[in-house]
């Protein structure tokens, strides 16, 4: 499988701290991970390096096969990052925001206007577009936060404290959006459910520069932490490959079933949906009726009322999936 960090001897030091001592790891396509550790402990220096922000003092850094001394500007257009506060300009609309973004990629015109519909109806943000930055609740401004890292269809996503200020909904829509996700996912994050619903890996920096990694979510973790020598090492880890079949299982793992965000949303006003179709549908009946001498209007309504009996019978179908749905979740 594509390798696409590969970290060796990496040190960093502000004066006589020592940031990152000496660490090495390799993590290939399809892996999602977080950094946990106290403050000071190396993992913000370390996510800052992999961004491009902050020069290393020691080691080598590859990142999608480019050095990040020398291959920045092609790591960049790989690479997609979620801050942990917000980088949008306050003043402009949330369509300039990601407008004046996308550009830096190249994607303009009617590819701008398609990818920024895609991610509109993914994350939920259609009534926002022409509204201020400023003017967003916390909510809001994290899921157009998140719909810049992810513009451009990076390889590498980046998620620094990602639930900060994340409402309920947009948090079920990250993650749905991280289930099909296939290349990698770094997080550093407090957030315990966060870490067990998402992550198959975790790097525990330590204060003496000593970073261990466990297998799972950050339930495994913690039992795991106390009993758990076998990957230990003094800022040093070779390649991930461990014990390849426990980590399939895990990855493979049944999970909870349950409604996906635009599913929820679905399932809550569908019924509804299909009442109105039949009320068009005993109205264009009447119409006919009344206009049973009138050939030109009655073709019109028959197509109307054709094309309204396929929507609910579309409605029905997904309805009928819906509750079914909704009575596995149920029983689970």
């Amino acid at each position: 499988m594509e390798q696409i960090i590969s970290i060796d001897g990496l040190c960093k030091s502000f004066g006589d701290v020592k940031a990152v001592q000496n660490l090495s790891f390799q993590v290939k396509k399809g892996e999602l991970f977080a950094f946990l550790g106290v403050n000071g402990a190396g993992k913000s220096t370390t996510i800052s390096i992999l961004c491009g922000q902050l020069a290393k003092d020691a080691g080598t850094v590859f990142v999608c096969g480019e050095d990040v001394e020398k291959g920045m500007e092609k790591i960049c257009r790989k690479l997609g990052v979620v801050f942990q506060s917000s980088v949008l300009d306050k003043a402009l609309t949330v369509r300039d925001n990601l407008q004046s973004r996308a550009a830096l990629y190249g994607i303009t015109g009617k590819e701008f206007k398609k990818r920024l519909a895609e991610l509109a109806s993914l994350l939920d943000f259609e009534n926002l577009l022409n509204r201020t930055v400023g003017k967003l609740s916390g909510g809001q401004r994290r899921r157009i936060d998140i719909a810049r890292a992810i513009l451009h269809k990076p390889e590498l996503l980046i998620l620094d404290e990602p639930t900060n200020d994340l409402d309920i909904e947009t948090m079920t829509i990250l993650e749905d959006y991280l289930d099909d996700f296939d290349g990698i996912v770094i997080t550093v994050s407090h957030d315990r459910y966060f870490l067990d619903r998402i992550v198959t890996r975790i790097f525990a920096f330590e204060e003496n520069g000593a970073i261990r990694q466990y297998e799972g979510g950050y339930t495994d973790y913690v039992k795991k932490r106390s009993a758990s020598t076998e990957n230990s090492f003094d800022g040093k880890t070779k390649s991930h490959t461990g014990n390849k079949e426990a980590r399939m299982v895990y990855k493979n793992r049944e999970k909870k079933l349950k409604f996906s965000y635009q599913e929820q949303r679905e399932y809550e006003t569908i019924e509804e949906d299909i009442s109105v179709l039949e009320t068009t549908i005993e109205t264009l009946d009447q119409e006919m009726a009344e206009n049973g001498t009138d050939y030109v209007k009655l073709r019109e309504l028959s197509e109307k009322k054709d094309e309204a009996e396929e929507q609910l019978m579309e409605k029905m179908e997904r309805w009928e999936y819906l509750e079914e749905l909704a009575e596995k979740i149920a029983n689970q």
